[in-house]
């Protein structure tokens, strides 16, 4: 056993330069392998953190019509714990001097735990009283330099529709 270490110190010293070498990359490896797994770990809590807050849906369907009562017959099936039924519209806007196009997606008039929820960063949910209020992404406001209270009026089925931003 003596003369196995003492061949082994004499080869380490007659290579230091490659053995520092491979300790490093070994040590670079394990560092990366760690920090990796670190990352990762934060990323699937945030992920699922997400994901519970907002209440995303599992699953979507698109329809071109659905009768009143199907959110309620899929609710039904065993394993859905909630389905909610929206209704989407692209239109055109004129802001300003330039016409775009927009997604408008219903939400419930209440504010309450709904599948899919939004994050509110700045203005309210739409008001007890009122109609005909929009809440708009935070790029679309920024982008338009809009403000809470003004109104935007998109063109939907051929008609313009005046919309309070909230």
């Amino acid at each position: 056993m003596w003369l196995f270490l003492k061949k082994f110190y004499r080869d380490l010293g007659e290579s230091k330069g490659q053995f520092l070498s491979v300790l490093v990359v070994v040590m670079i490896g394990v560092m990366f392998y760690t920090g990796m797994n670190t990352a990762l770990a934060g990323v699937e809590g945030a992920g699922e953190k997400y994901f519970e807050q907002y209440r995303l849906a599992d699953i979507w369907s698109s329809v071109l019509r659905a009768p009143e009562g199907a959110v309620d017959r899929v609710e039904s099936i065993p394993g859905v714990k909630t389905a909610e039924g929206r209704v989407v519209q692209d239109a055109r806007i004129e802001i300003g001097d330039r016409d775009a196009m927009v997604r408008l997606i219903s939400l419930p008039d209440q504010k309450r735990d709904a599948v899919n929820g939004i994050l509110l960063t700045s203005g309210s949910y739409f008001s007890a009283e009122a109609g005909n209020e929009c809440i708009v992404s935070e790029n679309f406001f920024k982008a338009n330099g809009l403000s809470i209270g003004q109104t935007i009026e998109p063109v939907l089925n051929g008609s313009r529709v005046k919309l309070k931003v909230v």
